[in-house]
């Protein structure tokens, strides 16, 4: 298919694993492509984290695994929705990669508590303006507090902060 259907405009697009190994990964760039609005959530059953991994550095905002309960493909569905990521932490984290030379592991008392706080609200998925409301803050101080902390650990990313806290136990892994 070159051109989506103009009557189709899907907020969040469902898609076996089994066709990235039947039409390779690619196919999920396509589907991007046809539907730039849409989200894609990626199902399946045994992959392998890297196989996560993998459609997730594809462009997937997702990974649902057909075992867990229906309540929680919902769940996955809202979250997509919103362009958060639905996926193993342990996936998230090899999406990633290895972390850049000259990041360091920090000592257990040198993040502040704003610090602290902001990485947990961001492992809950939250946004920056959610991020600044539930700390009563401007959004413009999420964005300074997160730009240190990029620097701090030498990651440029959302993701890549995530996956160093979490990698580094600066957030819980509940």
């Amino acid at each position: 298919m070159r051109n989506a259907p103009p009557e189709l405009h899907p907020d969040v697009l469902v898609v076996s694993y089994s066709l990235t190994v039947d039409y390779q990964i690619s196919i999920l760039r396509d589907l991007i492509h046809l539907f730039p609005a849409a989200q894609l959530l990626v199902e399946g059953y045994d992959e392998t984290l890297d196989a996560i991994a993998r459609v997730l550095r594809a462009g997937a905002k997702g990974y649902f695994h057909l075992s867990s309960e229906p309540a929680n493909l919902l769940k996955a569905l809202a979250i997509v929705q919103k362009g958060r990521i639905w996926a193993p932490r342990e996936a998230v984290a090899l999406m990633i990669g290895p972390f850049p030379e000259g990041a360091s592991i920090p000592e257990s008392g040198v993040l502040t508590m704003n610090a602290r706080a902001i990485l947990n609200l961001l492992q809950q998925g939250l946004s920056n303006k959610e991020i600044a409301g539930a700390l009563g803050v401007s959004e413009v101080t999420i964005k300074t507090h997160l730009t240190k902390l990029y620097r701090k650990f030498g990651v440029h990313t959302r993701l890549e902060l995530l996956s160093y806290a979490i990698n580094h136990h600066l957030v819980s892994g509940h």
